[in-house]
């Protein structure tokens, strides 16, 4: 049917079915979606962006009480019955269609059924109606559901659908909207208004749907809930050349491509036989799944919006005598960039860091813990077996409905009493007691904790790693410019900025007091930034790995976004905000592992104002070893180092007492441990009161 695109609780029958379940009424939610299901990245208004995980259906039958227009329809509960059955057997075809294409993920639905097991009432009688007119029963609807409207209808839909998916703890909502249709003539809307029949708007917001339709009319109509395009003739003017969804796929499949021999695949947004075969068959073509996110480039079972690694940032260590692990540290899901060119392109995944697992001597892997969430702090002491040479250890996220692991961090690989930290382009080692001064660390030699570790360059220099911008640094009204600040050139861009000048001025709307990066525009100037208008960018002398924004809400609901730029304007990646509550302070930052920031951009996105504050760009030169002995510097450019530990003892190793690095690009260069021996060596040099360096102080260390 056809789409107009457009940019931008009690709990009653809800019945969910899922690949290889029957239809049930749910009393209680899985343990799975104890913490919230609302994808990670994803903007209040992100309610439909891939169809994967869990989606929340409200169908709204709509009644008519005379009030304006003669009321023709009337619902009965056959009809309810009837049409709440076409809308649940729709739902599973997209649930049998994804099992024909993979096993790894799952789809299910829920349904919120209040709102068509007592329809509402509308002052109109919408078949009767143009299909024009919607916009003035959706608003009916949203004022009594007890939502804001603005005239805009589509928009208008989305604090709605996103309440609905949080109240129900679900990944995805939207909202159809049942016409009445039963004593129409024709079946269709009156003539003069866009569309005859079923209509959607896409992105999670709604269908409008006569009741007459079969199941199939349903089935297309959701396709478009998650970006899915028109194929058929009279689908809309260049069809073909349309991109969007996740991956901005274009639409190949149009009946309108140009390309010679060109044969429309089967497909649910076609039109005729290829229509009708796609429905009966479960499947549709290539592109048409591409763009509500089913589409697997490397062929390994996942699609490519979850098939992202972790990021596992950890230190740890395994005795073989013993059998001790040790693991410390956080991991993060890893989010595929966002490229829908009609969506708020927020970088969104559903994966979570569900567990910690170890192998050893690669063997079978092996669970640790669980976790359940989108970032997780990892603190592990345990004993395993005994005896291995190396220990592996990665987090894993597993599909909640089919029980298959999904994406995994790298595996860190841990040889036996060697602690490791994971770096990315950087320098590692670890500092240890060596008692016996052999330069070698042995099982029963400590680590040492809290130990300074420096960077000098080949010179012997020490390394200025790190930079900062903090405006509170410098008298108010001061231009920040190259005489001022060094190692980078701070400017206003956008058709509000009058010019380019960056200010560290007070601001009265700043919650947080002080001094904030402002512009001059509008012959005053200016706090918030906000994309287009004016976006503060940042040009580093030297290519970086590392930065951050702070990006301060001056009212609830504030998204800001940070994005990072190579030399030649390539993006490296971007932090966008979860939405903020006023006076809230998020650090937005980026690092990347080619070192190669050249350029950073900050703003409110999506029409937000923000405030922004303190910049900060590059590694910090000085470092102290962790609980486990270990030390790295990140995210650093290519050059050569020397790197150095102060302890107030004799170094065995290395025998210059330093470190000599030539590091080149992208490489991880570990291993340049420190030894160290003390005047008294019986003593624990982390601790002299706990002798026998059990991290405990009892009567034991006396003797």
């Amino acid at each position: 049917m056809p789409l107009f695109p457009r940019r931008n609780p009690s709990c009653h029958n809800r019945r969910r079915r899922s690949a290889g379940t029957r239809t049930l009424f749910v009393e209680k939610l899985e343990t799975r979606r104890l913490l919230t299901a609302v994808p990670y990245g994803a903007a209040p208004s992100d309610t439909g962006e891939f169809l994967l995980g869990s989606v929340l259906v409200t169908p709204v039958f709509l009644e008519s009480n005379g009030v304006l227009d003669t009321s023709t329809e009337d619902w009965t509960s056959p009809q309810i019955a009837e049409t709440k059955a076409k809308i649940v057997d729709a739902m599973d075809w997209w649930v049998q269609t994804l099992a024909n294409q993979t096993s790894v993920h799952h789809l299910e639905f829920i349904y919120d059924f209040q709102y068509a097991d007592t329809p509402v009432e509308t002052k109109f009688e919408p078949i009767s109606q143009t299909s024009n007119t919607y916009e003035l029963y959706v608003d009916e609807f949203l004022v009594q559901a007890g939502f804001a409207t603005s005239g805009s209808s589509t928009n208008d839909i989305l604090p709605f659908n996103d309440a609905q998916r949080r109240n129900f703890d679900t990944n995805w909502a939207f909202t159809i909207f049942v016409v009445n249709s039963q004593n129409d003539a024709d079946g269709m809307f009156a003539a003069g208004g866009t569309f005859d029949q079923a209509f959607a708007f896409a992105g999670g917001r709604f269908m409008v749907v006569p009741s007459t339709r079969p199941t199939r009319t349903f089935t297309h109509e959701l396709d478009h809930m998650f970006w899915g395009n028109d194929e058929y003739s009279g689908g809309g003017p260049n069809l073909y050349l349309r991109e969007r969804g996740y991956y901005n796929t274009q639409n190949l499949n149009a009946k309108d491509n140009p390309a010679p021999g060109f044969v429309q695949q089967d497909s649910i947004m076609a039109a005729g036989t290829a229509y009708f075969n796609a429905f009966n068959n479960h499947t549709s073509a290539p592109s048409t799944l591409a763009m509500i996110g089913w589409q697997d480039t490397d062929g390994d079972g996942v699609f490519d919006v979850l098939d992202i690694p972790h990021t596992l940032d950890v230190s740890a260590s395994y005795n073989a005598t013993t059998g001790a692990i040790r693991v410390l540290g956080q991991a993060e899901v890893g989010r595929l960039r966002n490229l829908n060119s009609e969506g708020n392109q927020s970088d969104i995944t559903i994966n979570r860091i569900d567990t910690l697992q170890y192998r050893l001597d690669g063997g079978n892997w092996m669970n640790i813990d669980n976790y359940g969430t989108y970032m997780a702090v990892l603190d592990i002491s345990m004993t395993v077996a005994t005896g291995a040479n190396t220990m592996e250890i990665r987090t894993i996220s597993v599909d909640s409905g089919t029980g298959v692991l999904v994406t995994s961090s790298e595996p860190l690989s841990v040889p036996a009493g060697v602690p490791v930290v994971a770096v990315e382009s950087g320098i590692a080692g670890n500092i240890f007691n060596d008692v016996d001064s052999d330069g070698q660390r042995d099982n029963n030699e400590i680590p040492l904790i809290g130990r300074t570790v420096q960077l000098f360059d080949n010179q012997g220099i020490p390394i200025i790693g790190q930079r900062i911008v903090e405006p509170d640094d410098f008298p108010n009204g001061t231009t920040l410019d190259e005489s001022i600040v060094s190692g980078v050139t701070l400017s206003a861009s956008g058709f509000l900025a009058f010019d380019d000048a960056v200010i560290a001025n007070l601001s009265t709307t700043n919650p947080t007091g002080g001094l904030v990066f402002v512009y001059s525009g509008a012959g005053r100037l200016n706090t918030e930034w906000q994309e287009f208008r004016a976006e503060f960018v940042a040009e580093f002398d030297g290519l970086v790995g590392r930065v951050s924004v702070d990006a301060i809400a001056s009212s609830d609901g504030e998204i800001a976004r940070l994005e990072a730029f190579d030399g030649s304007g390539n993006t490296l990646g971007r932090f966008t905000t979860p939405a903020m509550t006023a006076g809230q302070t998020v650090t937005m930052e980026l690092s990347d592992p080619t070192v190669q920031i050249a350029t950073v951009r900050a703003y409110g996105r999506n029409g937000h104002d923000v405030h922004l504050d303190r910049l900060v760009w590059g590694t910090p030169s000085t470092t102290t070893t962790d609980v486990l002995g270990n030390y790295a510097f990140s995210y650093l450019p290519v050059g050569d180092y020397t790197v150095k530990t102060s302890i107030n003892a004799t170094i065995t190793t290395p025998v210059s007492a330093e470190h000599l690095v030539s590091l080149s690009a992208n490489a991880q260069v570990t291993s340049r441990d420190f030894g160290a021996v003390f005047a008294a060596p019986w003593q624990n040099p982390n601790n002299q009161q706990d002798v026998n360096a059990d991290q405990l102080v009892t009567t034991t260390d006396l003797v």
